[in-house]
């Protein structure tokens, strides 16, 4: 039978903000007859924060199993903080001593190997000089752009390579890692710890160009994640460029909260999104944000 148990963690912002890293505020949880113990740690640079969430059994020290996640600081604030504190739900499933364990799934692993031999493939991209090896089947299961494409009446379905325009490599990279692992993984730069808001924007638009509905999400979670006074214009402008409601509604409400919108509409994100996209300027006014003085 399994067991399973759930706990709210609060943590009180001000405090972990000045809890030593090394020494985590923690809370212990039971499940299938142990004490688990969860510790919290706060990490932060100048612009970012990261939140990281250890699991380990009481009587152990060795952690099994972590989650890490970076936020902008005025997101994690605005976005998170209420009264001055974070609530996380914690929980634990715990299957019986007598079960037989399954490993977790590799098969992206395997898949994502693929990419790092040529062996096999049948067709290639030329994308800003640079050529990427691939698979046809591959690129239709996941893509229904690709399949049309490569099995359809056009021509690429006869070319062995094919040119890509207005896209970069590193986001065609980013986007084949991404079929083939179904993770998002972004290049960093060498004092980067997060892909940036423009690197995602553009992952975000070839996921939307080539029908990847679970990667234009991801995107769109991370550049949520990322929103603040300064980037929240831009980001709504590419989301209502590459048809992303999830990610363009949170946007507009960002909007009304507290000042935001007299902050916002000073900001060169928010010259662009007037001169680009009028008509999300009137869903903006057309909001019930009370007093306000459009300009």
């Amino acid at each position: 039978m399994v067991d399973s148990s759930f706990t709210e963690f609060k943590l009180d912002y001000p405090e972990i903000k000045n809890h030593d890293p090394i020494n985590p505020v923690s809370k212990s949880i039971s499940a299938e007859h142990y004490s688990w113990k969860i510790e919290c740690g706060y990490w932060e640079d100048d612009e970012e924060v990261a939140l990281e969430l250890h699991l380990s059994l009481d009587s152990q020290f060795n952690r099994f199993n972590g989650f890490c996640e970076g936020f902008l600081r005025n997101c994690l604030e605005s976005s998170y903080v209420k009264n001055g504190v974070i609530t996380l739900i914690c929980g634990v499933i715990a299957l019986p001593g007598n079960s037989i364990a399954v490993p977790a799934t590799n098969i992206g692993d395997h898949l994502g190997s693929l990419l790092e031999c040529p062996d096999g493939s049948d067709v290639s991209f030329v994308v800003g000089g640079e050529t990427f090896s691939a698979h046809r089947a591959v690129l239709a299961a996941r893509s229904s752009v690709f399949r049309a494409e490569l099995f359809g009446s056009l021509a690429e379905a006869t070319m062995q390579c094919i040119t890509l325009h207005d896209i970069e490599p590193s986001t065609f990279r980013a986007m084949l890692r991404f079929m083939y692992t179904d993770r998002l993984s972004v290049e960093l730069g060498p004092e980067s710890f997060f892909p940036s808001a423009q690197q995602l924007q553009c992952v975000l638009a070839a996921a939307d160009r080539y029908d990847l509905g679970r990667l234009k999400l991801m995107c769109a979670q991370k550049l949520w994640n990322m929103v603040s006074v300064e980037t929240v214009a831009t980001t709504l402008g590419y989301a209502d460029m590459h048809n992303c409601p999830e990610l363009k509604n949170r946007c507009l409400d960002f909007f009304m909260v507290g000042k935001n919108f007299t902050r916002i509409v000073v900001t060169e994100g928010y010259l662009w999104l007037m001169q680009r996209f009028p008509s999300v300027i009137d869903e903006i006014k057309a909001h019930p944000i009370e007093k306000i003085i459009y300009i």
